[in-house]
């Protein structure tokens, strides 16, 4: 089975995690170098700090990557992963700012904690929020979850090794037709005539729950159009897919009419996507809910000449200005003006991929 269609805002996000986590693996080595020798610096890490700052970057650049492959332990630790940050940070928002406190150490030292801000960045909410909806979607799971073809589909003549006959080949052999899958919604029937297989192409479509795959089959009208050799033996035909295609494992849509088989018009069950059409406008409107939200942070910024770091331990998330440091300053409204133009970008990607799968 040929594998399913790739999404490009998958592989965004793939570049992405590779870019990001590709640009923090000089600081992770060079922490690494100072726990290694024992490091002053070193003398209070902790075991969560050390594999956030060692060990993440590298372990996301690797699912970066495998992402791209589409490999599924790659998906399972990004959603993991964009589920983690998202509950990080709406625990941080939930507790709220730290008043200041004091407490007596065991020496007698009286020491004072300084109050701080929430631990918490709706960036960072609505980045999570935005992965794990992507990662969700039934069309973006289906690219790691669907069977994969052995071998990469090769252009032009090549040389094709001696078939290994099969229990499967030989039971099609003495009856003279078979039935298979064609990438990962189309089905065939085939029939073997005059010393070769001719092929019957059946329209289907993936499903997700008991039922593993939608069979349409051709209206008579539709058939009609078929070669000589099946035009008038469409009950026979299609008893024979119904007795390898099986019930409850495939289910038997509305039959298709009009354009001849060459036209591979593309049937829907509306039912099936109602809950996919769902999810995506919920992709959509938090897309959009980022790039408003950074188009506002820029407006702002810019008519007050003063702006935030959009870091969570930096000076406290300290604000910068444009007279006092402009290089912070630009290099904050910068960051925002990717990310909005990064939404924009991504949204206009999930529309081009929807026109081509309506037109399909």
């Amino acid at each position: 089975m040929n594998a399913a269609p790739r999404s490009p805002l998958v592989t965004v996000l793939a570049w992405l995690l590779m870019l990001g986590s590709g640009l923090l693996l000089p600081i992770s080595f060079i922490s690494a170098l100072m726990l290694l020798v024992g490091s002053h610096g070193t003398a209070s890490a902790t075991v969560g700090g050390v594999l956030l700052i060692v060990f993440a970057p590298a372990a996301t650049l690797l699912a970066g990557f495998g992402l791209w492959r589409r490999w599924r332990w790659a998906w399972v630790y990004v959603l993991l992963l964009a589920l983690a940050v998202l509950v990080v940070q709406i625990v941080g928002w939930w507790r709220g700012p730290t008043p200041q406190y004091s407490y007596v150490s065991a020496s007698g030292v009286l020491n004072t904690v300084s109050a701080s801000e929430a631990q918490y960045s709706p960036l960072l909410i609505l980045v999570s929020g935005v992965v794990l909806v992507l990662l969700s979607l039934p069309r973006v799971r289906a690219e790691f979850f669907t069977a994969r073809s052995a071998a990469p589909a090769v252009k032009g003549p090549v040389a094709q090794p001696p078939d290994v006959p099969t229990a499967k080949d030989a039971i099609a052999a003495a009856r003279g037709w078979r039935v298979g899958h064609q990438g990962r919604d189309r089905m065939y029937y085939e029939e073997r005539r005059d010393g070769a297989w001719q092929r019957l192409d059946i329209e289907g479509e993936m499903l997700m729950g008991e039922a593993h795959h939608a069979v349409y089959l051709a209206s008579p009208d539709r058939w009609r159009h078929y070669p000589d050799w099946a035009r008038e033996r469409r009950e026979e035909i299609v008893a024979r897919i119904r007795s390898e295609f099986r019930e409850p494992d495939y289910v038997y849509g509305g039959e298709l009419g009009g354009a001849p088989p060459v036209a591979r018009a593309s049937v829907r069950n509306p039912s099936r996507h109602d809950g996919q059409r769902s999810t995506n406008w919920l992709t959509v409107a938090l897309l959009l809910a980022l790039a408003a939200g950074m188009a506002w942070l820029i407006w702002s910024g810019l008519g007050s000449g003063e702006t935030r770091l959009p870091v969570k331990y930096f000076g406290a998330r300290r604000t910068v200005t444009r007279l006092a440091d402009p290089a912070m300053y630009w290099t904050a409204l910068g960051l925002y003006a990717a990310l909005g133009v990064g939404a924009l970008g991504l949204l206009g990607w999930g529309w081009r991929a929807a026109r081509s799968d309506r037109s399909s």
